[in-house]
């Protein structure tokens, strides 16, 4: 699967949704995200005055993955968080069976959750 970075137009829904990851095989290593693409996320985010950011977690052993939702005025905060404790890779530093398997910026919280999930 080649993966391209795509950009959702959803003005006619008054959305500014902003640049994702076609990524649904994510558990496939060859596909996985990385962190520089996640960086590009929140710069993408803060540049177009993104509300939210949206992260979908995967925790091995739970049945379902998370999706956590950063407000803009975390943004700086919650990057740096993940800059520190993700490796290249989005796999946690300290929590082997914990990894980043998608993420997304938008407007619209409902929006986000399809984009990413």
């Amino acid at each position: 699967m080649e993966r391209t970075i795509i950009g959702i137009d959803l003005a006619k829904e008054n959305d500014k949704t902003g640049y994702i990851k076609n990524n649904k095989e994510a558990s496939n290593i060859n596909n996985s995200l990385t962190l520089t693409e996640l960086n590009y996320c929140f710069n993408s985010a803060i540049k177009e005055g993104s509300k939210y950011i949206g992260v979908l977690i995967q925790i091995q052993d739970n049945k379902s993955n998370e999706l956590i939702i950063n407000k803009t005025e975390s943004f700086a905060e919650k990057q740096e968080y993940y800059n520190k404790i993700y490796d290249e890779n989005l796999n946690h530093k300290h929590a082997k069976k914990i990894k980043i398997l998608n993420f997304g910026h938008s407007n619209c919280f409902k929006k986000l959750e399809e984009i990413i999930k």
